[in-house]
């Protein structure tokens, strides 16, 4: 009986194909993204856990193609760990104005975006991405560099 990959596994595949050196060497890019609501949010030491319920996903830059997008639903919620990133920066919600934030400005504007009506987006730095058998996504720790805050 022949074995097929299955879509997780050949996007998983094509993410370790990927390396951070890899692409510096020949000058792409690979960024990092969430966007949704949150909930339970909660700090235990540095690290901060919380439920993103909206969308995950990847983008590949290189110099001459338009940027390159895996997107993966989240709708249902998924299982976030994150920590803020040095420096960090929160920015306005159209992007158009931002400032550096001190340590817990990340939980601070986390805090204040708990519940469905608030949208927050953040970049991520190497994240450590987990699927499941069932192929749910939890994001078991990354760097947030920057995020959106509806209070700037």
């Amino acid at each position: 009986m022949k074995k097929y990959l299955t879509p997780i596994a050949c996007l998983l595949f094509i993410i370790g194909c990927l390396s951070p050196a890899k692409l510096a060497a020949k000058g792409m890019g690979l960024d990092f993204w969430m966007e949704g609501t949150v909930s339970e949010v909660k700090a235990v030491g540095d690290q901060i856990h919380f439920t993103l319920k909206g969308r995950f996903w990847f983008a590949q830059y290189d110099e001459a193609a338009a940027p390159k997008r895996i997107e993966v639903d989240c709708r249902q919620g998924i299982s976030v760990t994150v920590h803020q990133n040095d420096p960090f920066f929160a920015f306005s919600t159209d992007w158009g104005a931002g400032a550096i934030q001190e340590a817990g400005g990340l939980l601070r504007i986390l805090k204040a975006a708990v519940g469905p009506s608030r949208t927050i987006k953040f970049e991520l730095l190497e994240p450590k991405i987990i699927f499941d058998a069932k192929q749910n996504l939890t994001l078991t720790d990354a760097a947030v560099i920057r995020a959106t805050d509806a209070d700037l």
